[in-house]
């Protein structure tokens, strides 16, 4: 078994030689160096679990040194109880960033399987349904951990709906409006103000299922007409949060409208989405 000091010197050690192709087939226990990247992918060092783990996965991604066989298994542990959902509900808990970080290795399996297919149609649709599920249950919302670095739940599982979305393989019109939904309950849920740019990622994943064409334009507006009343709701008794809410909104409104700017999404959305501003 490899330890965190070890796993910690041996991603040192790959970052060293700029992660060579030769060198890392050569290394001695590859799999075992796998399998604790995905053992502490959500350490709360952020110098191991952003600029070593991670990284590490995506220059072995880019640079094709990770197999189909491989990736099924990284990918299984990723969505599993232990990674995805691990202590999920939790709120102000370490526990967070194994979540988050596991959501980042969702757009490299989908990247992967856009260069080599090794996903089906019917295993893109459950990665979808979990990526949902896992909204439905995330509570905690931070950005920036003092001393820990980013957790950053929304704008991570946004870059993977993100990803879903522009997969080359087509996924289906209910899947697309569900993971439509999630981005806005991801909007509306949190009870502070995003301030790490979530909502801008939240906005680019919603612009990547417009532009998907798979998603009609009324369904896109009629949503949008819905949850903005809820976003203009503002209870006394539940104050700041309603007034948090409707900031998140407000400003997803105004980066989805200019990420939409020249897609070929038709004049409608936009023109809601104008309409929306101007009476928020």
């Amino acid at each position: 078994m490899i330890t965190k000091t070890h796993l910690t010197d041996l991603l040192e050690e790959l970052r060293l030689v700029e992660y060579d192709a030769a060198q890392v087939k050569d290394f001695p226990g590859y799999a075992a160096l796998l399998d604790a990247m995905l053992n502490n992918i959500g350490d709360a060092n952020p110098h191991l679990r952003d600029m070593l783990i991670y990284r590490t996965f995506c220059e072995f991604t880019t640079r094709g040194l990770l197999d189909s066989e491989q990736w099924r298994i990284i990918l299984a542990r990723a969505l599993d109880q232990e990674h995805l959902f691990y202590c999920i509900g939790a709120q102000e808990s370490d526990s967070v960033f194994t979540r988050s970080f596991s959501a980042l290795l969702l757009p490299l399996a989908l990247y992967q399987n856009d260069q080599r297919p090794w996903l089906s149609a019917d295993q893109i649709t459950s990665i979808g349904e979990t990526v949902i599920s896992y909204i439905n249950q995330e509570k905690d919302f931070r950005g920036y951990v003092p001393d820990k670095g980013w957790a950053h739940a929304p704008a991570h599982i946004a870059d993977a709906i993100a990803a879903l979305a522009t997969t080359k393989r087509i996924i289906s019109d209910h899947l697309t409006q569900s993971l439509f939904d999630s981005c806005l309950a991801l909007i509306i849920n949190p009870g502070e103000v995003f301030v790490a740019k979530e909502g801008d990622r939240i906005a680019s994943a919603v612009a990547a299922l417009i532009e998907s064409s798979t998603l009609d334009p009324q369904y896109v507006i009629t949503k949008l007409n819905d949850i903005q009343d809820i976003a203009n709701s503002w209870a006394p008794d539940n104050f700041p949060i309603s007034f948090n809410r409707h900031i998140n909104y407000t400003n997803f409104l105004m980066t989805l409208y200019f990420q939409l700017q020249g897609v070929s999404v038709g004049s409608e959305i936009l023109s809601t989405i104008t309409e929306l501003l101007s009476g928020s």
